[in-house]
């Protein structure tokens, strides 16, 4: 082993030491936040993703505790639960988290553990583009393009799109199995491959489109050899064997499968050409490049760049004939990928020519269970990365094909420095006060047990925050995020009055004379499944219809960030109210409803109105024509009308006596 590892560090110190380097300095202060303790620091603004993969680790240390099963969970939409088949779920990443914040804050190990992925990627490539173009140098010009593309130093890249390594490592195992006719490589091509499946669907499936083009490349040459076929069925049998245990539960049940495929039935329906060519956050070359392209929008244009030393890198591969035969197989995909993701049709500088059919059409009517479930064209850029690195590398191979070690180093180490600020772009972090889950350690003295809670209000975002804060309590809750099986997790929510009503979100209100019923058998229901506490997160946006839905409850514990309320406490807003009765006269009276719901009613005992009224009002109405006011002075009512003069409104008045 300490052999291995000398000569390792001795052959490729270039990549062990520079690929790290590179990766840090473009993601500062990343790493250097990894040590501050002080903050719940996250590296990326698009938390909604960090919050899923902290509950990704959470539902995994269930799973190996035996507490839960891993493509079934009743922990989120409790009590019915629901599939994790097309759950999109990275299994190393959610393994490798749950063991890092076992030393280390959850925050600081999200962050290094995607500084790693990074590092992954860039070292995967390198090992192929060394192997295609023997040239240490070369290599690691590659490996930057990959480990530092804009598309993962953004801050929208979740981790199950960002392990992209195994990718162009199959494809390096792959190449050495028939080139040096080894069984091994081609053992190790197949279940690298099939172990993509547990990453990311998406990159294996661009995977099995990359090694299959690159399949028929090798069997130009080679396709004469029967061993070579034998070899090529050992790749494809190992990597069905080791995959179908994730594809299987996705196709077992077909109603599962059906609702999975159907979540993307309305696409993102394009990319435009320009994000191929502007940089929008760039702080170097943003501003010119919009100005050079007439670019029509300043923030449209984030993370498909190609880098114009990479475009420059191709045309020069383009020109020498010795490379162009190797180059085919990498050009190929990397055109057919580039094509995907501009979408169904084509758009230029925000143009769409709608009549103008693209790839990505015809693949999703030809192929609905694959392509047609991939509802953004930008996921196809996990395709592109990968030979954009190889032709590049190609181009650079030509460029410095009769150049001494030192001028071929020097030259490489330019160009990774114009390449990094091309793809240079600042980091968006984002603190998470921990005092917003302080409630958590309040509910722990809670007398109930078990206890379970509704989470309030309804936001997608939201419901991705519900479950990290799930992580911490290990509470079942009645909300949750399923990012394809919506509607049959939603399906208890739906049938229940509360759940709906604030789901939709409108206030929850007991009315004794409409839905007094419905909103006793939805909390008597609720209170049978168990759920003992509604949690509304005020800091989540939170909804005034919702927050009406509790003036009669009391608050069993507030601070800055929540409110908790014991859910039996809900039957205080059936008990009989002085108001309720008053609007409910008043809505016997023909004059105050002229129209099918074409008035406003509100009722004033002094100088306001009263927060229960309002969410009556709410309740009540959908089409907001006319203002009728009832308001008391001097011991008598009175009615204003926005449709109606003072005249007439008094003379309403003096026909109504409650």
């Amino acid at each position: 082993m300490r052999v291995l590892s000398a000569k390792l560090l001795r052959n490729h110190w270039q990549a062990l030491l520079i690929i790290p380097l590179v990766v840090i300095v473009m993601t500062w202060p990343t790493f250097a936040r990894i040590f501050d303790r002080d903050e719940n620091w996250l590296h990326t603004r698009h938390t909604y993703e960090a919050w899923i993969a902290y509950w990704d680790a959470w539902h995994t240390g269930r799973v190996l505790a035996g507490q839960s099963e891993l493509f079934y969970t009743d922990d989120i939409f409790h009590p019915r639960g629901l599939s994790l088949a097309f759950h999109a779920a990275s299994a190393p990443h959610a393994l490798l988290l749950l063991a890092l914040q076992q030393v280390i804050p959850v925050d600081d190990a999200y962050s290094l553990l995607y500084l790693l992925m990074l590092c992954f990627n860039a070292l995967c490539a390198y090992l192929l583009t060394d192997l295609l173009l023997k040239d240490k140098w070369i290599a690691l010009f590659g490996a930057v393009v990959v480990g530092v593309n804009c598309w993962f130093t953004d801050f929208v890249t979740p981790p199950v799109l960002l392990m992209i390594g195994t990718l162009p490592l199959t494809l390096y195992f792959l190449h050495r199995s028939v080139i040096e006719r080894r069984w091994r490589h081609a053992a190790l091509a197949g279940i690298c491959a099939g172990l993509t499946a547990f990453i990311g669907i998406y990159t294996f499936l661009f995977l099995l489109i990359s090694a299959g083009i690159y399949g028929i490349y090798l069997a130009a040459t080679y396709w004469r050899q029967r061993v070579f076929w034998l070899r090529l069925l050992l790749f494809l049998s190992l990597c069905v064997v080791t995959s179908f245990f994730r594809l299987y539960p996705m196709f077992a049940d077909e109603n599962v499968f059906n609702e999975g495929l159907a979540r993307h039935s309305e696409k993102d329906h394009g990319s435009d050409v320009l994000d191929y060519f502007v940089l929008s956050r760039n702080p170097f070359t943003g501003d010119f490049l919009h100005s050079a392209l007439n670019a029509a929008s300043k923030d449209a244009h984030e993370n498909a760049y190609l880098g114009y030393i990479n475009i420059f890198f191709l045309a020069c591969a383009l020109l020498r004939p010795p490379s162009r035969l190797r180059l085919a197989p990498w050009l190929l995909i990397l055109v057919l990928f580039a094509l995907l993701r501009l979408g169904d049709h084509l758009n230029v500088n925000v143009q769409a020519y709608t009549s103008i059919a693209l790839p990505e059409r015809l693949f999703s009517e030809l192929f609905p269970a694959a392509f047609g479930a991939i509802g953004k064209p930008a996921y196809y850029q996990i395709g592109i990365v990968t030979p954009l690195a190889v032709a590049s590398c190609y181009g650079l191979s030509a460029l410095l094909r009769t150049r001494q070690v030192k001028a071929r180093a020097a030259f490489a180490l330019l160009s990774i420095t114009i390449l990094a600020v091309e793809y240079y772009l600042p980091r968006r972090a984002s603190v998470l006060d921990d005092e917003n889950t302080a409630y958590v350690n309040w509910l722990r003295t809670e007398a109930e047990d078990p206890i379970k809670i509704i989470d309030l209000p309804q936001r997608q975002r939201n419901l991705a925050y519900y479950l990290y804060a799930q992580s911490l309590s290990n509470y079942p809750t009645a909300y949750g995020y399923a990012n394809r099986n919506r509607q049959s997790a939603r399906s208890y929510i739906d049938s229940n009055f509360l759940l709906y009503t604030w789901a939709i979100p409108r206030p929850a209100v007991c009315l004794p004379s409409q839905n007094s019923t419905a909103y006793m058998a939805a909390l008597d229901q609720l209170l049978q499944d168990g759920f003992t506490h509604i949690v509304l997160h005020h800091w989540r946006i939170v909804d005034e219809d919702v927050m009406t839905s509790f003036v009669n409850v009391p608050i069993a514990y507030e601070d800055e960030f929540v409110s908790v309320y014991r859910l039996v406490d809900l039957r205080r807003n059936c008990e009989a109210s002085s108001t309720l009765p008053l609007i409910n006269r008043l809505l016997q009276q023909p004059w105050v409803l002229p129209g099918d719901g074409s008035s406003i009613i509100s009722i004033d005992r002094g100088k306001s109105i009263d927060s229960e009224t309002l969410a009556y009002l709410g309740l009540l109405f959908s089409d907001w024509d006319s203002l009728r006011h009832a308001y008391r002075e001097d011991g008598e009512w009175k009615i204003q009308s926005a449709k109606q003069s003072d005249a007439d409104g008094e003379a309403s008045a003096r026909n109504w006596r409650v």
